[in-house]
């Protein structure tokens, strides 16, 4: 089935976010999070693009961007190869890290600019990993008004000034954004998508896991939104024995009895 095609923001200004395959932890310690902001700064050389906000989680990233028309394809080609690279050597593993392809929306207004930047900084406090923005040190609301060279704080500045942003922040908003995490299936969702796409997994057992990168069945469901318990009930496998082959792939699975929790940090 082909991808449906990106929208383009007429104003170049976009919100991306991903995260890792089945909700794992991609960034489990301080240097994974460092590693991935290296590897931003390094795709600004290859690619037109300046960052207004960053926010890198445990499971999942949101970055807001300014581009020159639309996202350049390589920006997360070059991100996603070199970090994947990194975490295969790191952790001593291999497979798929990240769900898919980044999902991106198109910011058009202002307003939105204004809220989705908010949105990016608050995560962390709305996932209660810390009380107050600035406990958190993987945010660039930590250089709010401060030189750096990943965020473009001229162009952040341009719309309020550091102070009026970090008032800004401070206030909540029930508005929605892009979220790396779609609405969780049900059973009954999930089993139609087995059966449309890829209807040999009706039939798996554990003996599929054994192989030594995960089967592309697999991975569509995972992308299609089905959470790694969620897989393993349908097809009746053991769920610590899915979640041990997904780890064996690459993927760090969160804790069985917090895998399906759509507000994963």
């Amino acid at each position: 089935m082909p991808r449906r095609p990106r929208k383009h923001s007429s104003t170049g200004y976009y919100h991306i976010t991903n995260r890792g395959v089945g909700k794992a932890r991609v960034f489990n310690e301080g240097c994974d999070h460092a590693f991935f902001l290296e590897c931003l700064r390094l795709a600004q050389q290859i690619c037109s693009f300046k960052v207004l906000a960053y926010c890198v989680m445990t499971t999942h990233f949101h970055i807001v961007i300014k581009c020159n028309g639309p996202i350049p394809p390589s920006l997360f080609q070059s991100v996603g190869a070199r970090f994947s690279a990194y975490y295969h050597k790191r952790h001593k593993c291999a497979g798929q890290i990240f769900q898919g392809r980044f999902r991106s929306e198109a910011i058009e207004t202002e307003a939105h600019l204004l809220s989705a930047i908010r949105y990016v900084w608050r995560n962390p406090v709305k996932a209660r990993l810390c009380v107050r923005l600035t406990d958190y040190p993987w945010s660039s609301y930590n250089y709010l008004g401060k030189s750096d060279d990943l965020v473009d704080n001229e162009l952040l500045c341009s719309f309020m000034s550091a102070d009026e942003w970090r008032d800004f922040a401070q206030q909540e908003a029930s508005v929605r954004h892009l979220e790396p995490f779609p609405r969780r299936l049900s059973d009954e969702a999930a089993r139609k998508i087995i059966r449309r796409r890829c209807d040999y997994l009706t039939g798996a057992s554990a003996a599929m896991l054994k192989v030594q990168k995960c089967p592309f069945a697999l991975a569509t469901c995972l992308d299609a939104g089905m959470t790694i318990a969620q897989l393993a009930r349908i097809l009746r496998i053991a769920s610590t024995t899915m979640h041990r082959a997904f780890k064996k792939w690459g993927a760090q699975p969160p804790p069985l009895c917090t895998v399906e929790a759509a507000t994963s940090p």
